[in-house]
Parts: C-alpha cells; structure tokens; sequence
C-alpha cells in the first residue's frame, strides 16, 4: 500500500510523512511526502482530466501521480498551490480525487481545526474527504493501528484497512446490474429500520427525487444517487456522466459516500445500526468475560475484533462488513427481543459509560455527559473526564452544558 501526503510546504509535508513512518506501517506499506512541484502537477493533471471529462473524452490519457496511491493525505489550506483568483484546498482537491483518479481513500487534515474534538459527532459528514483530522492526531497510533491508548476518537476508522474496503465495494457495485439496484434494499433496510433514519441522512439518499411518493426513497439506486442526489457530483459534472455513462466512475463515488453516509450518519446515531461497545453499554448482559469488570467491557472496544460479546446476537450482524469501518448490529431487532432481557449478567454493577474520545470505558465518575447532534434517543454520549491527552479543544463547549 502507498500513501502520499501533499502540501503547498514541503518541509511540514516531509515532516508528517516521517512522524507517520516512525509509528510503524507494517510490511508492504509505504509513504512519502509530495514535493510542491509534484503535488502541484498532480493537481493541474487532475484539473486537465476535469476538461477531458467535460468534453466527454477519455481522461486516462492525462498522467497523474496521485494515481500511485492507496492513500492520499492532503491539507486544507492550499494557498501555496493557488493561481491569482484560484483558491485551491483540501476539500476541492479531495473531490477531484474521487472523480478522476484511482485513490482508494482520501484524508483532508485542518479544515475543521488542528486539535479538536467535535461534539456535535456531525461536523465533517458533508465534506468531500472520506475522513478529516486535524495534524495533531495525524500521527495518533490509534488512527493506523488497533492498538492505541489516550486521545482517539470512535468516530475514526483504521486507515490501513480503508483501501481494501473500498476496492471490494466497488468490486460488489461492479457486479450484474447492482449500480441500478436500491440501496436501501441492497443494503438490507427493513421497513422499521427505514422509519426509524434519521431525517437528515433519508434527506441525504432521497435527495434528487421529485416523486412525493413515501416509498420512493426505497427506489433510489446507486446510479440515481450519485448521478441527481447533489451531494456527491457538482452539477455540470452530474451531466457530462448522464450524457456519457460510466460505469466505473459512478462505482467508486457511490462506494465512497455510501460507506461515508452509513459510518458517519447512520451508525453514529447508535439506532438502525448499533456497534458493539454501544450495544454492550446498554444491554451489559451481553457481555461474556468474567474477571474484571472495565476489562470486559473494553473488550468490545475494538474496530477489527470486538471480544466477550454473546453469540446469540450474531444473527443480527450487519453483514455487509466492508460497508461500515466496525462490525455493527441491527439494533431495532435486538431491543425487539424480550428473550435477552431476560439473561444473566456476567458482569455485576458495572457503572461504566463509553467516552467517544478515547474508544474506551470509564468509571461514571471520570466521565462528562454531553449532547450529540444526532437526531434520535441516543444523543447523550460520553467524554473522558480527564481529556484524554495532550492540548484536546472539546467544540462546540456548550454541548457540555445542555
């Protein structure tokens, strides 16, 4: 696997390469950091390619470095790049980098701060990047391994993991006629897991329909998705793929807003979809380790490998596991099932809560409570009381105050 970083200053660019070797990578992967010249040229390659795509040619035949790469790690702020009248960032690049190369996976680092925590869980899902971080956590452990301790966040996924994740969704969409197949139902949405969405992620497939018909959302494919929602094409690059189909393009840009929307607005109410520590949090008697508490429970704290968790409720595993970044349950049918309220807890008086900023459980007592943009029941989350580690900014603060 290859990773780039790209920035207009290439000491700081080298820098973040370095310090994201020194964790270590594992065997077979690489990174290195884009000269300005390099990133530069690859940027304007993939602006000539945006020209070919508009004149409904072949874009192939515009070389482009990123190309190279799995992993493409890009800052925000990319005034050292721009032309007169042409501010260049992160967020325009990573949309052209979906569109026109063949990057598996893009992170976007200092658009929404270089050390912040986002309370609302919510802030980053409408940008274009799969995952923006800001440079401080850029080399946290924890965002390449799952091994980590202190400050990460459970929103993060593990970037190693990400890029054979999509490349076997695009595979999948590849197949028979699945790219003019429903999501929803693609995906498995029952009715009740439907009703129960959000309004703002059923505004975000349903968008681009004209139909007032309720079960029209039920009908939008992956095609119609990335070809009328607004939310993936801007619009004049919507037509050029209306007016000349392709089938590979509109694969890897639904796989990627897809995966984005059911990680970071489905998943991150803890309903529909439920990953392990939340469910366990909730319904600790699904927990199966004896010995220490907290240990038990922070078995089930892991995005690869989940412990200590009944088999009884694998029946209601999200199958689909390279759709989401951590293995997830069908909440609705398991809190449906009266049989598991009625089983035996292995652990006794565990007041744990699970704190969204360090993956991990803590005692109530070096807990904050605070409340999540997310609409639905399971609003009020979890941050360690202690701030995890080193100068973390907990935004917006009054969300600990509601």
């Amino acid at each position: 696997m290859k990773i780039l970083v790209c920035d207009d200053e290439e000491v700081r660019a080298k820098e973040w390469a370095e310090k994201i070797e020194e964790i270590g990578l594992g065997r077979g992967n690489s990174i290195s950091a884009m000269t300005k010249a390099q990133a530069l040229a690859a940027i304007r390659a993939l602006e000539k390619r945006r020209v070919l795509l508009r004149k409904g040619r072949d874009t192939s035949t515009e070389e482009c470095s990123f190309d190279q790469a799995d992993i493409v790690i890009i800052d925000y702020d990319l005034l050292g790049l721009s032309g007169d009248g042409d501010f260049i960032t992160g967020d325009k690049v990573a949309y052209l980098v979906h569109l026109l190369s063949s990057v598996k996976y893009v992170v976007v680092v200092n658009q929404f701060g270089l050390n912040e925590f986002d309370l609302s869980l919510m802030r980053d899902t409408k940008a274009k990047a799969d995952l923006n971080v800001g440079d401080a956590w850029l080399y946290n452990q924890g965002l390449w391994q799952d091994t980590f301790k202190g400050f990460r966040p459970w929103a993060w996924p593990l970037l190693l993991d990400e890029p054979a994740k999509q490349v076997a969704r695009v595979t999948e969409l590849g197949q028979g006629n699945v790219l003019d197949s429903p999501i929803l139902d693609y995906l498995s949405f029952n009715d009740p897991a439907i009703s129960t969405l959000s309004s703002v992620a059923l505004e975000y497939i349903a968008r681009g329909t004209q139909s007032t018909d309720p079960d029209s959302l039920k009908r939008v494919t992956f095609r119609q998705f990335v070809l009328n929602s607004g939310n993936v094409l801007e619009r004049k690059d919507a037509e050029v793929l209306r007016q000349h189909p392709n089938d590979a393009a509109v694969a890897r840009l639904s796989a990627a807003a897809i995966y984005k929307w059911l990680d970071r607005q489905v998943l991150v109410s803890q309903d529909v979809l439920v990953d392990a520590p939340h469910l366990v949090e909730r319904m600790p008697q699904f927990i199966t380790l004896g010995g220490k508490p907290l240990k038990a429970f922070n078995a089930t704290a892991s995005l690869r490998n989940p412990r200590g968790i009944t088999r009884d409720i694998e029946r209601f595993a999200f199958e689909k596991r390279n759709w989401l970044s951590r293995k997830a349950f069908w909440g609705i049918p398991i809190e449906e099932n009266q049989d598991f309220f009625k089983l035996p807890r292995k652990v006794k008086d565990a007041n744990f809560a699970f704190c969204e900023d360090i993956s991990q459980f803590a005692p109530f007592d070096k807990c904050r409570e605070f409340v999540a943009d997310i609409h639905g029941v399971y609003s009020r989350r979890h941050i360690s009381s202690t701030g995890g580690q080193g100068d973390v900014i907990y935004t917006p603060a009054f969300r600990l105050a509601i």
